[in-house]
């Protein structure tokens, strides 16, 4: 497999699985994997043995293994932050930007709330309060608002 075989939306999603347990490198680590892997299984080894405690390793295995549960493998495959329930009147750029945004606070789960709601909101400050109603935490809540700048 080559780099543009995989989903971007994954390998962002696996990067941000990766950054919480080695930082900022995971960018890095997940790109250069998905040059050389052969396929998800081979990537994952490579990824893996970047994590040295055996704990941080598990959690990260079980989100790798969600995450591509949820995500097409092909660049062909229709990407999940683009809304297909019906016409949106925001750009694709910020969609995705609130997408990385309440992936921050929710997890992977993040492309299917964007790509459900999209359809609803108007406006980027739309977007951000109804996305908003699916995060519990009010502190987490209100941090994700701040984001719509």
């Amino acid at each position: 497999m080559a780099l543009e075989d995989f989903d971007e939306h994954w390998l962002l999603a696996t990067e941000r699985a990766l950054s919480m347990h080695i930082g900022p490198l995971a960018k890095i680590l997940v790109r250069r994997a998905a040059k050389t892997a052969r396929d998800d299984s081979d990537m994952l080894g490579m990824l893996v043995g970047e994590i040295e405690d055996p704990g941080a390793r598990a959690k990260f295995e079980a989100e790798f293994h969600r995450t591509l549960a949820r995500a097409p493998m092909s660049l062909g495959d229709d990407p999940p932050t683009v809304p297909r329930a019906g016409p949106s009147r925001i750009s694709a750029s910020v969609l995705l930007q609130a997408e990385r945004d309440l992936a921050d606070v929710v997890g992977p789960i993040a492309h299917i709330l964007v790509r459900r709601i999209a359809p609803q909101a108007t406006t980027k400050h739309d977007l951000y309060r109804l996305l908003s109603q699916e995060i519990e935490d009010p502190v987490e809540r209100n941090k994700f608002l701040l984001l719509d700048r």
